[in-house]
């Protein structure tokens, strides 16, 4: 995940997280959405550090954080209201993030599914059936989609004057056994530097 410039600043004003630790909570699973607005998405996580939640800012693809906000800022129209169930569950999702950390990873099986995006819609699907491995981290799969999404990659690339916009790629990691969802969203040049850092 990208990180602007204002998005540095506002996190050195309003957090004591790191933009690091931020994009890992997002990229983890560790949010709840308040919905989307004018191209952005309005995630609400919990900074440990903080003692309290944070808005994240990101756009609508999920493949840029473009600010944090407090609480109290005035959300836009249609953007949900921070109920004590959201920040319960935000809080219960930022434990499970943490637990996941700090246990040592057990071989899991894991069913690993591609899909392409294109203004806001899943153009395609591609499924990689169930995989064994150590989490659900990019990392941890990366070896099992590379050839395949490169050769996707490939493709869009070829045809990418049909494109007006960016075509997203998103890898859905589905643990069987406790059925948790993660799922890494990226474009096209940024998951072209995953492959080739996995080559």
């Amino acid at each position: 995940m990208l990180v602007t410039d204002h998005a540095l600043l506002r996190i050195r004003q309003r957090s004591r997280l790191s933009a690091d630790q931020i994009v890992s909570l997002i990229e983890h699973g560790a949010f709840v959405s308040l919905g989307a607005s004018d191209q952005y998405e309005y995630l609400l996580f919990y900074s440990p550090l903080d003692r309290r939640t944070k808005i994240a800012i990101v756009s609508a693809n999920r493949t840029t954080l473009v600010s944090v906000w407090e609480n109290d800022f005035v959300r836009p129209a249609g953007i949900r209201n921070i109920t004590k169930a959201r920040v319960l569950e935000v809080k219960k999702l930022w434990k499970r993030y943490v637990f996941d950390k700090i246990v040592v990873k057990q071989p899991r099986n894991v069913l690993i599914t591609l899909y392409g995006i294109y203004r806001n819609k899943r153009i395609f699907t591609h499924e990689f059936g169930c995989h064994t491995t150590h989490g659900l981290r990019l990392s941890d799969v990366i070896g099992v989609v590379r050839d395949i999404l490169a050769t996707l990659l490939d493709a869009v690339e070829c045809n990418r004057a049909l494109c007006e916009d960016t075509v997203i790629f998103e890898i859905a990691l589905r643990c069987q056994s406790t059925q948790r969802l993660v799922c890494h969203r990226m474009s096209k040049d940024e998951w072209s530097k995953k492959i080739q850092a996995a080559v």
